[in-house]
């Protein structure tokens, strides 16, 4: 038996268009990093790889802690395997690098809407 595997979890039907969407959650905080999660955006268990280019269109992480946190990633935004997030950072020292994915947060699904 044949199984097509794909990049994505689910798709976004808003009307007028599709959303291929990739879901990855975590609960657990790197252990040299406070208040910081990683994420592994790639595929395969212990050797991740990147995932096509038009595998999915928008990445959704979920951070479980004391209350959810969630971000929207556009695809086309992401550029590496591995990405850490900061949900309970007000101020971050270098936002260009630390906190890249924070102005995703919480961010609102009206985006996939037609």
């Amino acid at each position: 038996m044949d199984l097509d595997i794909h990049g994505y979890d689910f798709i976004i039907d808003n009307g007028s268009a599709l959303y291929k969407v990739q879901v990855k959650g975590t609960t657990k905080k790197q252990k040299k990093r406070q208040n910081c999660y990683k994420i592994s955006c790639g595929k395969g268990n212990k050797n991740k790889t990147k995932y096509k280019e038009d595998a999915f269109d928008y990445l959704v992480v979920v951070i479980y802690e004391n209350e959810e946190h969630f971000y929207v990633i556009p695809r086309s935004e992401i550029n590496s395997i591995t990405m850490n997030f900061y949900p309970n950072e007000t101020e971050l020292q270098n936002p260009h690098k630390s906190g890249k994915w924070e102005k995703y947060k919480d961010y609102n699904l009206k985006l996939l809407k037609g």
